[in-house]
């Protein structure tokens, strides 16, 4: 399928299936539901457009995002690079083959031949920033953002001012947020806010983050954690059973519950807990909106299922004794 003209999101390759929700979630909270989606091993195009740069910001599975120049076979590829009219600017052209049946120095150096006819090399600091995708076809794109992936590093747990020895790398909390969909101004609420790390990503993307734990000092380091960044919320100290109570009608939920070993479920079974927590969801969660969550267990996926419409999950091992399972779920009209 030829889609020249299309924006483009090359994944990063953590995952992969959540990657392409990670980026269509980023899509929807941007305000765009693509009409046209393309999809292969390393990355999505899609029609309409978007700002590149604001997708860039957000998204947290990615590593570049574009415009696609020329798209089919590789031999088609390789015969209209030509085509491209670089007017005179300066380039740099990688070759990034998933296949590992091509020879991409040499490639490049083809590419790059063709490409000099109206562009100059640089490795450096170039004009315009061209990438080859080889996977099941080809295509050639123009990079226009990047995304920031040292500053996901930058807020990991370990290096944030109040810390516990549990929680999700910041890339992974910014996709449970992405799979929200949530927007800009949009009410964001994690339920069991812990330490903050996800509550961090929703407001660096714009949300109006709210917060609760059931223990006072967890949320002082949450706010600890928040001040430290930059960033505030609506938190509030109360158990799961409590937030329709303590908070208004909310956009979105995005949260990781306790699995009841390093992070306690004060002594409450975790299969009780998830299914309390669900039906709290439900009541304080606006029509329409989504809950990401993380789960331990497929079969609690069950028990969301009888207040929420599941929409889809995405399993994620951790280490021999732990699976996330990243789960959407929906409140029905």
């Amino acid at each position: 399928m030829k889609f020249e003209g299309f924006q483009l999101v090359e994944f990063s390759g953590e995952h992969p299936n959540l990657p392409i929700s990670d980026a269509l979630g980023c899509l929807r909270g941007l305000g765009v539901i693509p009409s046209k989606v393309v999809y292969e091993r390393r990355f999505l195009a899609f029609r309409p457009g978007v700002d590149l740069r604001e997708l860039a910001l957000r998204a947290a599975l990615g590593r570049y995002v574009g415009e696609v120049l020329i798209s089919g076979t590789l031999e088609e590829v390789r015969r209209r690079t030509g085509e491209v009219d670089l007017r005179g600017r300066s380039f740099r052209l990688r070759v990034v083959d998933y296949t590992g049946s091509v020879e991409t120095p040499s490639l490049e150096a083809a590419l790059g031949g063709s490409l000099a006819s109206t562009g100059r090399v640089d490795l450096e600091d170039p004009e315009v920033d061209l990438r080859l995708i080889i996977s099941e076809g080809a295509c050639l794109f123009r990079v226009e953002a990047v995304v920031d992936r040292a500053g996901f590093e930058s807020r990991k747990v370990e290096r944030r001012p109040s810390f516990r020895p549990v929680g999700l790398h910041p890339k992974f909390a910014r996709a449970l947020v992405n799979l929200t969909g949530v927007s800009k101004g949009e009410t964001l609420l994690d339920p069991f806010s812990g330490t903050g790390g996800i509550l961090l990503e929703a407001a660096l993307v714009g949300a109006r983050a709210a917060g609760s734990d059931v223990k006072e000092d967890v949320l002082e380091g949450c706010r600890e954690n928040l001040h430290f960044f930059g960033l505030e919320a609506d938190m509030r100290v109360c158990d799961v059973g409590d937030i329709v109570e303590e908070f208004d009608r909310v956009d979105a939920i995005a949260t990781d519950p306790p699995y009841g070993r390093a992070a306690g479920t004060m002594g409450e079974r975790l299969p009780r807990l998830i299914e309390r927590a669900f039906e709290a969801f439900r009541g304080v969660l606006k029509v329409s909106g989504r809950v990401a969550i993380c789960l331990p267990k497929l079969e609690y996926i069950d028990l969301g299922k009888r207040y929420l419409r599941l929409l889809e999950w995405h399993s994620l091992p951790v280490h021999r004794s732990l699976i996330r399972h990243f789960s959407v779920f929906e409140k029905p009209r």
